[in-house]
């Protein structure tokens, strides 16, 4: 019986331990479909698959992910190392070739970019990886690596550089320099113009501290207070002014520049743009005379003003006197000039509506009236002593400023 008792229990435990043992590979099954189930969601969210490759059966095991990159169906295509590389670009084929071969008869790991060609003739960029795996006698058994779908990027990074490239193109048409600087002071973009001023090719700019490298060190701390205002705010858009640069072959220039800074949504300060032009003696003494010949004309016209037999009135947009000649101060016989300010051209009811409005419109108009000094006087439009009516002409033009405005 005893006997009976131990191979019956035997049975028993046997039987026990056969039904955990189903049991927790069942669970185990479980939790492995879920790993793998949230490894292809996670795969498919990263565009990223995973790819083994047995080199000695030379077969390929490919994630679901890499099926859908290729455009492939899984039951459709056989994976092997051929039919991914008849998958690959002609034009990049070697590439990957070479990278492979490397990988195999050099150990190194790759890790490149290339174009993919689906079966719809679809071109996609995709980033590959991949590293061998060597037995001890060193012989390659097999490579595993992943594949990433950059389309996007690829393309919004060509879509950038293009805008690049053709904001550079605008900027090379200019006729005056244009540099970038960080807030370092490093030139981070210059036009052809500015190449050309300098003596340098653009790889000989791209980096350069703009002071330390373009300025005479004896202009240095000017340069630096002037940049600093403008890193700090002090001035958003510089005075324009000039300074003294030094080229590639030690010649010094002078340069009239304007400068402006250029800030982040923070309100920070992210970049200094500077525009600047060559400005050589004859141009300076040019300038200079240009400058004399206004001042001479504008003594020639306040002369013409005070002299003038005619009264003449300025009046400000709004209709009121803020200047006016000898002769006006004469006609009215008010005691100085100061008796004319604010007397109103508009508020003046003697004059037609149609005067007043082409006044407005900044037409010249042309109006004759009488002037009844008792009428203007009695109603303190003008402190004058005359009594008298006169016959006035009165001739008005409008001055206007950059906006079209009077």
């Amino acid at each position: 019986i005893e006997g009976l008792y131990a191979e019956l229990s035997y049975y028993i435990l046997t039987a026990v331990e056969k039904r955990n043992t189903k049991i927790a590979l069942r669970n185990s099954e479980s939790k492995l479909r879920q790993s793998e189930a949230r490894l292809a969601e996670a795969q498919r969210i990263a565009r990223s698959g995973s790819w083994v490759w047995n080199i000695e059966e030379d077969r390929e095991i490919w994630s679901d992910e890499i099926f859908r990159i290729f455009g492939l169906a899984p039951q459709e295509f056989l994976a092997t190392y051929d039919a991914f590389l008849g998958s690959v670009h002609p034009d990049d084929r070697e590439l990957v070739k070479n990278s492979v071969d490397d990988a195999i008869h050099k150990k190194e790991p790759y890790s490149i970019d290339h174009r993919i060609i689906q079966p719809d003739g679809s071109i996609r960029y995709v980033h590959e990886e991949g590293e061998v795996t060597f037995t001890e006698e060193d012989k390659p058994v097999q490579m595993m690596g992943t594949v990433q779908d950059i389309t996007e990027r690829v393309q919004i990074e060509t879509q950038l550089r293009d805008e690049r490239d053709k904001a550079q193109r605008y900027l090379d048409l200019a006729g005056t320099m244009i540099l970038a600087l960080d807030t370092d002071f490093k030139i981070t973009m210059i036009n052809l113009k500015g190449c050309e001023m300098l003596g340098c090719d653009e790889s000989e700019v791209i980096g350069k501290n703009w002071v330390e490298s373009f300025v005479p060190e004896r202009f240095h701390e000017e340069a630096y207070n002037h940049l600093n205002k403008l890193l700090t705010l002090e001035y958003k858009d510089g005075p324009c002014c000039n300074f003294t640069i030094i080229t590639k072959s030690g010649e010094e220039k002078t340069i009239q520049c304007q400068d402006t800074s250029i800030c982040d949504d923070q309100g920070n300060v992210t970049t200094i743009l500077c525009s600047a032009q060559i400005v050589g003696i004859a141009s300076i003494e040019d300038d200079a005379l240009m400058i004399q010949s206004l001042r001479d004309r504008e003594e020639w016209w306040k002369d013409a003003f005070e002299r003038s037999p005619a009264a003449i009135g300025i009046f400000d947009s709004e209709g009121l006197l803020i200047d006016g000649n000898k002769a006006a101060v004469e006609l009215l016989d008010v005691k100085d000039r100061e008796g004319l300010l604010g007397l109103s051209l508009f508020k003046d009811s003697r004059l037609p509506k149609e005067f007043l409005e082409n006044v407005k419109m900044g037409e010249v108009a042309r109006f004759r009236n009488t002037w009844d000094f008792e009428y203007v006087a009695e109603r303190g439009i003008l402190d004058t002593s005359r009594t008298d009516i006169i016959y006035i002409d009165y001739v008005l033009s409008s001055l206007k400023d950059s906006k079209g405005e009077i």
